[in-house]
């Protein structure tokens, strides 16, 4: 498996996943800032998540 590459391929899907899901994770509690009146720090998250990604529909 790892002389053909599936090895790294698995590694970097991994990680994307990851990535993905920690992103959710973030927006997930910014929105619980929200809800919570906390809007000065959920602003914060909900800009910052969309630096990150600019093309994300979400934030």
């Amino acid at each position: 498996m790892d002389r053909s590459g599936e090895g790294d391929a698995l590694a970097v899907t991994e990680a994307e996943i990851m990535v993905k899901e920690i992103r959710d994770v973030r927006l997930i509690i910014a929105y619980i800032e929200f809800l919570q009146k906390n809007g000065d720090e959920a602003l914060k998250s909900y800009e910052q998540l969309t630096k990150e990604d600019p093309k994300g529909f979400r934030p």
